[in-house]
């Protein structure tokens, strides 16, 4: 019996058996890491952007933000939401100068413009010119807009003054309510003040 022990295969002894066990183990992890960097084995990430969540503090990428907002409702600010409705057309139905005995002015540009939801802007460009050696005020005091036949006064801030024998333009706005109905731009100055029709269109 002891001469049978002895004969046994080395294989089948317990020190044997985890020797074995141990290179196998070797031998497959080597084969593994092989496959992993050639790349048939590994991560199923897809490429492309490299989306990852921002940490705190830590503003996020453009593209990272364009492409998780891809696809997301559009939302516009209360602010230009309540400025996108449509303004009306305001157009000088009499003439585009006015002479006085010292000084003139020329209207280079009317137009409506949004403001708010109950109100609506009209701006004009004025150009105003002293035909004397004196200057002269060009200023808000002297406009006012007759609102279906109200007058109201600008809030420009428009106060400047205009070196003689010179010219200067300025910019004039009136609040306007946007169911407004008529309007006449009214300058003051002369005795009577003399009011400039204005067409207007909803």
């Amino acid at each position: 019996m002891p001469d049978a022990d002895e004969k046994k295969s080395w294989w089948q002894t317990l020190p044997g058996i985890a020797t074995g066990t141990a290179a196998l183990l070797t031998a497959l992890t080597g084969f593994l890491l092989a496959l992993n960097q050639v790349g048939f084995i590994g991560s199923s990430k897809p490429s492309g952007a490299n989306l990852t969540r921002p940490l705190a503090g830590e503003s996020r990428p453009a593209q990272a933000e364009a492409a998780l907002g891809e696809g997301a409702p559009q939302t516009t600010p209360a602010s230009a939401a309540g400025t996108s409705r449509s303004v009306p057309k305001v157009e000088l139905a009499g003439p585009r100068e006015i002479s006085f005995k010292d000084y003139q002015y020329a209207f280079l540009a009317i137009e409506a413009r949004p403001r708010t939801p109950a109100l609506f802007e009209l701006h004009l460009k004025i150009r105003a010119t002293s035909n004397t050696r004196y200057g002269m005020n060009f200023w808000d005091a002297s406009f006012r807009l007759l609102v279906d036949g109200v007058p109201t006064a600008p809030d420009s801030g428009l106060n400047v003054v205009v070196e003689g024998n010179s010219a200067r333009d300025g910019d004039i706005t009136f609040p306007v309510p946007a169911n407004a109905r008529s309007l006449e731009l009214r300058i003051l100055g002369g005795d009577p003040p003399t009011d400039l029709p204005l067409t207007l269109r909803h």
